[in-house]
């Protein structure tokens, strides 16, 4: 076989194969339903308070599809090789922007305006063109140049963006977790400095309030609203290692992300031993709504520490001293998750019944504190403005 046989024949296999990926490449949103059916995640864009469920962002993905594979448009990519993959791969490039949006809002907004501006100039310069050729052969081609061209600078616009949103950030928002400083404060000690305050009587413990009065001061209303959410999270730990101590258990980390239920604050998970605060609460709420907050999630953590430790074989344990504890025991082999049909039954479980009474004894002995300090009620919560 000569040379420029060999040379035909190759380019002809490269374009076949090209032709062929182009065909195939229409199932690429179906790959990604795929993957991703189940594991979808919510989006929450915090600069413009959206909030997408995963079933909403399923839905919005496949109207674009549906829109995107019978617009008149799509006839200039057919076999064409390249551009038809380029083609079929552009709407979930397009879609991949809402959750790179989460972190990235305003590159985000920057991208989808200069794709609209390139697919409305492709439009203007394709009616402009139909003037300038007779041909109406050569006005197609020029055309389907033209589409192509727009096709390729938006898929290489949103190359970088949309692989980051899938497989860095694998379609989560941003998470927020205190500092390394904040974190690991007090860690070392913990155990220690924990066993010492399950010991100290009722004085002490009033003194506890009065050694961390800089800490307290933070959950003033006038001090929480001018934090960010990370400076938040940074005093919500603080304030969780306070809570523990006093608790006598060790430290319960926290961090803040956006959380699909509309009706949960914060939750404890107790399998990975953590608070999780929803971010979107997080900065809404007031101060005093924190503090309750974070006095239930560090007591939710105690119960499970004495469910856990406990030794369940001794004989006190069946004793009227321990029947509060044989009740949480209980509840958590049917605990009831928070729902809006069953709110009132999720409220009087006994181990929600028992960190909720906590958290309110906790918050308001606070509230006192910040009050005396302050000397006036500007700890409270904006609700109690009347």
């Amino acid at each position: 076989m000569s040379d420029s046989n060999y040379k035909i024949v190759t380019k002809t296999s490269k374009k076949t194969l090209f032709m062929f990926f182009g065909k195939i490449s229409v199932f690429i949103p179906v790959i990604f339903i795929a993957l991703h059916y189940y594991d979808m995640k919510l989006v929450y864009i915090k600069e413009i308070s959206c909030r997408l469920l995963p079933k909403r962002c399923l839905e919005i993905y496949l109207i674009l599809i549906l829109l995107w594979l019978v617009i008149p448009e799509r006839k200039y990519f057919k076999n064409s090789g390249l551009f038809e993959i380029l083609y079929n791969l552009c709407p979930t490039e397009l879609f991949l922007l809402l959750y790179f949006a989460q972190r990235h809002f305003w590159l985000s907004c920057l991208l989808a305006a200069v794709s609209a501006a390139l697919f409305f100039g492709a439009l203007i310069i394709n009616v402009k063109n139909k003037k300038r050729y007779e041909s109406q052969k050569e006005y197609r081609k020029k055309k389907s140049m033209i589409y192509q061209i727009l096709v390729l600078c938006i898929c290489a616009m949103c190359a970088v963006p949309s692989f980051l949103a899938a497989a860095v950030y694998k379609l989560q928002g941003e998470t927020y977790i205190p500092t390394a400083e904040t974190d690991g404060e007090k860690n070392s000690g913990d155990e220690n400095v924990a066993a010492e305050n399950a010991e100290q009587d009722a004085v002490e413990t009033v003194d506890v309030f009065e050694e961390n009065k800089e800490l307290l001061l933070e959950f003033t209303q006038e001090n929480w609203e001018k934090k960010s959410i990370q400076e938040r999270i940074d005093v919500a730990q603080r304030f969780s290692n306070f809570e523990d101590i006093r608790l006598g258990i060790s430290q319960v980390p926290i961090y803040a992300e956006k959380m699909e239920s509309i009706t949960v604050v914060a939750t404890y998970d107790y399998e990975n031993k953590n608070i999780i605060m929803d971010n979107q609460f997080f900065m809404e709420l007031s101060a005093e709504e924190i503090l309750n907050t974070l006095c239930e999630e560090n007591f939710h953590a105690f119960e499970c520490y004495m469910i856990e430790n406990m030794d369940w074989n001794m004989n006190l344990i069946n004793t009227y001293y321990f029947q509060e504890l044989r009740e949480w025991r209980e509840n958590l082999n049917c605990y009831i998750s928070a729902g809006l049909d069953d709110y009132e039954e999720y409220e009087s479980q006994p181990v929600e019944a028992s960190a909720k009474r906590y958290a309110k004894e906790e918050t308001e002995l606070i509230q006192e504190y910040l009050k005396k300090w302050t000397g006036s009620d500007i700890a409270g919560s904006e609700k109690n403005e009347d």
